[in-house]
């Protein structure tokens, strides 16, 4: 049962994928609105 290693990895391997895109998300929206001084909400 080579494949049992494979399917204990999937939930970590998924979960460090979702934080890596939230986190990445979360900095572009962060540098967008407060990085930018030319974008200004009136």
């Amino acid at each position: 049962m080579k494949n049992k290693k494979y399917y204990s990895d999937t939930p970590l391997l998924v979960g460090s994928l979702i934080l890596g895109a939230i986190s990445i998300i979360g900095i572009t929206a962060w540098s967008y609105i407060y990085g930018n001084p030319r974008f200004e909400r009136k």
